[in-house]
């Protein structure tokens, strides 16, 4: 019987430049929600119309799910991968992913009772909406056998990682952007902006899978694909319904969602699905959508900027162009 090698990664190959470049990145956007003064935003709630404030319950209890089962699904796609680099990223990422499942929570408990948090987690449970599109992406990690497979569990995590969050996003950055909610919205930017990294960081992943096959395979694949992205945003544009009936939203909300779409198949370096481009969306939501670093002074909120590191550059949309 052959003895197993097992096999230590070394950062210091000078061929990996793309892993090492979204580690550091990732790194250096560390943040805790504890951070973040979200019981500043209380009274600000307590006068929001009723409708908003179900949707924005309903909304952060959604996003609870997707981080949840975000969080083991990414290290099934490690397990699956030889590539090390990319086994270590993706902890990495689920690391994160733990973070932002925990962030609603923080909120939840500045804005909700817990006889009401038991509603909404019950609510989750219940909304074949939402449960629908979580188990269109969990059902690829857990038929993950070849490399195209692989692939298309890769695809699954773009989809949920650029698509499926997207809904929950326009609500609290609508809010921020008219200065409501500004410190809960500051914790969804944050979120936003990993999952950014996250959408860009599975692409490539991606990308690097599907080079490898023949042209007749990647013919297949891609229409495949192409079909699942679609798939998603049917079953995103029906949550979207479910959410945004009752606000007069969901034109805007669908607009951004097929802004994001493109967005997720550029990662891939498809073309994009829908005719609209980020002239389109609502300006505020699309400023809230931007990942350059706020600024704040030092009584506002802690702000997107915030790092642990030091001799940290801004983080700018540029920075997630990668060229190899």
């Amino acid at each position: 019987m052959k003895k197993e090698i097992h096999k230590a990664i070394n950062w210091n190959l000078p061929n990996h430049q793309f892993y090492d470049d979204i580690y550091i990145k990732q790194v250096e956007q560390f943040w805790l929600p504890e951070e973040i003064p979200v019981s500043d935003d209380k009274s600000v709630w307590d006068n929001l119309d009723s409708n908003i404030k179900e949707t924005y319950e309903r909304i952060l209890a959604g996003l609870t799910l997707l981080d949840t089962e975000q969080t083991v699904g990414v290290t099934k796609l490690g397990d699956k991968t030889d590539n090390l680099f990319i086994k270590s990223i993706l902890t990495l990422f689920a690391g994160f992913e733990t973070i932002h499942a925990r962030s609603y929570s923080t909120i939840f408990q500045t804005l909700c009772t817990s006889d009401r948090i038991d509603e909404l987690f019950s609510w989750i449970e219940n909304t074949k909406e939402l449960q629908n599109k979580v188990s269109m992406i969990i059902k690829t990690y857990e038929s993950i056998e070849d490399k195209e497979s692989l692939f298309m569990s890769m695809v699954g995590s773009l989809c949920l990682e650029g698509i499926c969050f997207y809904s929950g996003f326009f609500l609290p950055l609508w809010l921020s952007g008219q200065g409501k909610m500004v410190n809960s919205g500051e914790i969804i930017n944050l979120i936003l902006r990993d999952e950014k990294l996250h959408t860009v960081g599975v692409g490539f992943f991606a990308k690097d899978i599907y080079k490898d096959f023949s042209e007749d395979v990647k013919i297949k694949l891609r229409e495949k694909a192409l079909k699942m992205v679609y798939e998603v945003y049917l079953a995103e544009l029906e949550y979207s319904k479910l959410l945004y009936k009752n606000l007069g939203l969901l034109d805007e909300v669908k607009t951004y969602l097929e802004f994001n779409v493109n967005y997720a198949l550029s990662c891939i370096d498809f073309e994009p699905m829908f005719n609209v481009t980020e002239n389109d969306v609502n300006s505020v939501v699309m400023n809230g959508y931007s990942t350059e670093t706020k600024t704040h002074d030092f009584f506002s909120t802690k702000g997107n900027g915030y790092i642990k590191t030091t001799k940290v550059e801004d983080l700018t949309d540029e920075d997630f162009e990668f060229n190899f």
